[in-house]
């Protein structure tokens, strides 16, 4: 029986049943964080997870500082580190 369920497991992955990630892990300012079922978002799309959709932010992914027109093509992946400041005006 050993093998039929090596065979079956097997199966499942060369089919991709078993290449997902059940939660990505990434440090959002020095807090790990889960986004469940992702293996990669956006960072437009980490920030509206966040609730932090459209307002003045800087944004540093993996060391990098980012304009805010990369946003929607910067890529936030597994153990990325990113760091999200507000901007604030005041007077």
């Amino acid at each position: 029986h050993e093998t039929s369920a090596t065979w079956s497991r097997t199966s499942l992955e060369r089919l991709g049943f078993f290449n997902y990630r059940i939660a990505m892990r990434i440090t959002i300012n020095g807090e790990e964080r889960e986004f469940p079922g992702l293996d990669q978002l956006t960072v437009v799309e980490m920030l509206d997870i966040l609730d932090l959709g459209p307002q003045p932010l800087l944004v540093e992914l993996d060391g990098i500082a980012l304009y805010a027109r990369e946003f929607a093509e910067a890529l936030v992946h597994e153990n990325s580190q990113v760091e999200i400041i507000l901007m604030v005006a005041g007077g």
